[in-house]
């Protein structure tokens, strides 16, 4: 194929364009097909611990694109933007918080590659670096992170770090739902810059509560609802510093947490809070991804993270130097056909190679 010279849209040596240009930060794409979509996933910022390394998310009906994001703007730039870090382009799925069940404040996320299993669940594996301020601050390992997916289609992070499984039931109940939850929102529009656990950038997760009478209190108020596994917030007003107004919609689950609790999850995109896109943004609409967590009993937890008897351990000895985390423990499901598709505190990667013929991100 001969591609013709046209400006952010193809290159007669590259090929087509599907993301970047004009200089605009982004690399290390991963692409992959779920459903009629095709998600296209990038790492925006500089690669070191207060970089604000993050990785943005676009999609698209067709493998060459146009690839848009959760506001309907181009993954390709048509001019320079001051910083695109710090603008609501792409939906940013992982940034820092500081959330209970979490066992630690993770930095510059990115790099990652999405891998698709036989069952048609959908795993993120990235490098991350930690909020720190002594010993090796530029020390990263690996991390995987079980994808879900929202009723309007797209890809979002379940809250936790994955252990042995995130289950969705067929349906759930509103007495199910109902309850108090931490809640965080993946702030597009800054990144950790150092400072340790007491940096601004970071996001503390608020406590908003889902009140069975179907209305929402604690740090936001409004109303919810349950449908199967769709779960709507229509958030009128919130506390200062708590970003968080107008209607989210996302899907419901149950998942380990890192810290050996279990808890009723749930991740969703919407809002309109954040709408600074760039100054060639076509949408201003400010969806951003947010999830929420709460704490249940291992009743309620059967059949997640090997609750049920159906998962392996493989403990791994690993040289790390250092490092005082010297060993590695996999979980491998059943369900997952003997691959390996968690770690805890794992320097080991796992690379999973996508190519496009005749496609190129170009920044």
């Amino acid at each position: 194929t001969v591609y013709k010279p046209v400006a952010n849209v193809s290159d007669a040596y590259y090929g087509h364009k599907l993301a970047g240009g004009h200089g605009n930060s982004g690399e290390g794409s991963s692409l992959v097909k779920k459903g009629k979509w095709w998600y296209l996933f990038l790492s925006y910022g500089g690669l070191s611990q207060t970089g604000g390394y993050q990785i943005r998310e676009f999609r698209s009906s067709s493998i060459t694109g146009p690839y848009l994001d959760q506001n309907g703007n181009a993954a390709v730039y048509s001019e320079k933007i001051a910083d695109d870090t710090k603008i609501n382009r792409g939906l940013k799925i992982l940034s820092s918080y500081q959330q209970e069940g979490s066992s630690e404040i993770l930095t510059s996320q990115g790099g990652n590659s999405m891998l698709l299993d036989d069952d048609g669940q959908v795993y993120n594996v990235y490098h991350t670096r930690f909020v720190r301020t002594t010993g090796n601050l530029e020390e990263h390992q690996v991390r995987v992170q079980q994808m879900m997916t929202t009723p309007d289609g797209w890809l979002v992070s379940a809250p936790y770090e994955y252990s042995g499984g995130l289950r969705q039931k067929s349906a759930y109940t509103e007495d199910a739902v109902a309850g108090e939850y931490q809640v965080v929102v993946h702030d597009p529009t800054v990144f950790y810059s150092g400072g340790g656990a007491t940096s601004s950038s970071i996001y503390r997760a608020v406590t908003v509560t889902l009140n069975k009478d179907g209305s929402i209190s604690g740090a936001a108020k409004g109303r919810w609802n349950v449908e199967g596994t769709s779960l709507t917030l229509k958030i009128d007003e919130s506390q200062k510093g708590a970003l968080l107004h107008g209607t989210y919609v996302g899907a419901v689950g149950e998942q380990a947490t890192e810290t050996g609790g279990y808890a009723r999850v749930f991740s969703m995109v919407g809002g309109d809070v954040f709408p600074a896109s760039g100054s060639d943004a076509s949408y201003s609409t400010g969806k951003v991804a947010i999830w929420g967590s709460k704490s249940i009993d291992v009743d309620e937890a059967i059949g997640v993270c090997g609750t049920d008897g159906r998962s392996t351990e493989i403990s791994t000895d690993t040289p790390t130097g250092a490092n005082a985390q010297d060993k590695t423990s996999i979980q491998a499901s059943s369900s997952s056909k003997g691959r390996i598709l968690a770690s805890t505190g794992s320097p080991i990667g796992i690379l999973l190679a996508v190519s496009v013929a005749a496609s190129w991100v170009g920044f």
